[in-house]
């Protein structure tokens, strides 16, 4: 049963929350989207013909792209209509199709002890979705004992037998570059993750979604009322 509830979850719940709209965003958000698209690409091509210039360039575009996305996210109007318009309808709207899902399958909301055993059950799913439990020592031992000393002989090569102005540019193409690949790796981390192990991922989710109704659902007619009134 406990398998029926969860695709019910999937199909329901998340699945409605995982549309993205480029038209729903705002103006600074369309902008950082486009020129950080635009600088990433100018960087590995400016990078690949050895232009300092225009690696310098790229990386002033993505610079101005990340000052526009903060400015523009960090103003006071602009955090308040997030508040109201995505995040708190978003939140109330989910909280109460969760709560209908829940009631579906004749499950007292209200009963913490009942919540805390599918949580439980949640769990126990997780661990037999976690395919890569097994491979992470292996994949550990392959980067320090593998590729680690593959990755320094080649860096070696790289700088080996250079005038020192080709070194000192080529240590800057190499930073700018890894700085670029950390970025990524850090904006699309999560996303790696979950595509790595979706069933993980949406099961995180319900079991955050329950958490929500133990600690802030009391009925269906004023859970999250408070939020219609702070405009």
């Amino acid at each position: 049963m406990f398998f029926y509830l969860y695709k019910r979850y999937k199909v329901d719940i998340l699945l409605k929350d995982s549309t993205f709209s480029f038209k729903d965003m705002q103006p600074y958000e369309k902008i950082f989207l486009a020129m950080w698209i635009i600088g990433s690409m100018l960087i590995l091509a400016f990078a690949l013909l050895g232009y300092m210039i225009g690696i310098l360039g790229s990386s002033a575009i993505l610079f101005i792209a990340f000052l526009i996305l903060v400015i523009g996210g960090s103003n006071k109007m602009e955090q308040k209509r997030i508040l109201n318009e995505k995040i708190g309808p978003a939140a109330e709207k989910r909280m109460n199709e969760m709560v209908k899902l829940l009631r579906s399958f004749h499950i007292d909301v209200h009963n913490k002890k009942q919540l805390d055993e599918i949580i439980v059950m949640a769990r126990k799913e997780e661990e037999l979705y976690d395919a890569w439990k097994g491979f992470r020592g292996l994949f550990k031992g392959i980067t320090t004992y593998i590729l680690l000393p593959v990755i320094t002989i080649l860096l070696a090569e790289f700088f080996k037998d250079v005038s020192l102005s080709i070194l000192i540019r080529r240590a800057i193409v190499l930073v700018l570059f890894c700085f670029c690949i950390g970025l990524m790796i850090s904006a699309f981390s999560m996303g790696i993750t979950d595509f790595l192990n979706p069933e993980i991922r949406d099961l995180r989710c319900l079991i955050r979604d329950i958490k929500n109704i133990k600690v802030f659902f009391r009925d269906e007619d004023s859970s999250f009322s408070f939020l219609k009134n702070d405009k």
